[in-house]
């Protein structure tokens, strides 16, 4: 494989998809086929999946003694040579300089924006990713930026109870996937003492607790929200209730060993929801 298809390999564009939330302004703004507010966000989302690759590069590298050992991981460009470390470190700095030098010339506020996310994301790599509860409020603020960064690019702002939901989703998805990972392990080695101990009840009782928190901020955006009164957005309640039983149903269906992130982006039934989610705000808010 040339360098290029390595380090896009490399950089999981897989990942991406979570990125998409920069797009939600323009479904605010009742205007989707403005041409102008299409480019900046797909610039923007852009170049946060540049900087997304740019940290799955750096966590690769750094962690390629132990993916060597890792039977899954050990195939990967990094820590199987494909890629050595040398070619990767400069693949990082293009990739780097490129995405840094769009996102500055979309506006100072949105390479702001950019670099608090590119830290974050540095941070949850290198120092949080295995520290219970800060991993969910890490990639919850890296979620918060991207879509932040999305009303910054365009000058367009979402209601503040839209960000604390897709905040509290965020979390609620970080609770979920160690859910769903305990519950893969211990189909494995039923014994495991991480599937039936404090840690994992400490887990549920989070997760029982984000579920109704979650459904309680939608509502309430919905219901007494300036765009919930404004467009009738009650009726794009069922949608928010569906999405989360079904990311429910997701976490606790173990017929794939998959991990919920790649569940959740493939599922069709989710991308339904979601799709009918978007035509029901466009047609309020046309209609209203």
């Amino acid at each position: 494989m040339k360098t290029f298809e390595l380090l896009l390999v490399t950089m999981r564009p897989d990942r991406w998809w979570r990125h998409l939330v920069i797009f939600l302004p323009l479904l605010f703004t009742g205007d989707l086929l403005n041409l102008v507010y299409v480019i900046k966000l797909t610039v923007a989302f852009v170049v946060f999946s540049l900087l997304s690759g740019s940290i799955s590069i750096i966590d690769d590298i750094i962690d390629k003694e132990e993916d060597i050992k890792d039977p899954l991981k050990r195939t990967l460009p990094v820590a199987s040579g494909q890629l050595g470390i040398e070619r990767a470190e400069f693949g990082t700095a293009v990739i780097l300089a490129g995405a840094f030098t769009a996102a500055f010339l979309l506006g100072p506020v949105f390479g702001l924006a950019a670099t608090g996310y590119f830290f974050v994301s540095l941070s949850y790599f290198l120092l949080l990713k295995n520290h219970f509860v800060l991993d969910a409020l890490a990639v919850s603020a890296e979620i918060s930026l991207c879509l932040i960064a999305g009303t910054v690019a365009i000058s367009k702002p979402v209601s503040s109870w839209l960000l604390v939901f897709v905040m509290l989703v965020s979390v609620l998805l970080v609770f979920c996937e160690r859910k769903r990972a305990f519950l893969l392990d211990a189909q494995k080695a039923p014994s495991s003492p991480l599937s039936s101990g404090p840690y994992a009840s400490l887990l549920d009782s989070l997760i029982s607790f984000s579920v109704p928190l979650v459904l309680s901020v939608y509502i309430l955006y919905a219901l007494i929200g300036p765009d919930g009164i404004r467009y009738n957005l009650v009726y794009t309640i069922p949608f928010a209730v569906y999405f989360i039983y079904r990311i429910f149903y997701l976490t606790y269906d173990l017929g794939s060993p998959r991990p919920l992130e790649k569940q959740v982006s493939t599922d069709i039934a989710v991308f339904i929801d979601i799709a009918l989610w978007i035509l029901a705000v466009s047609a309020l808010m046309r209609f209203s």
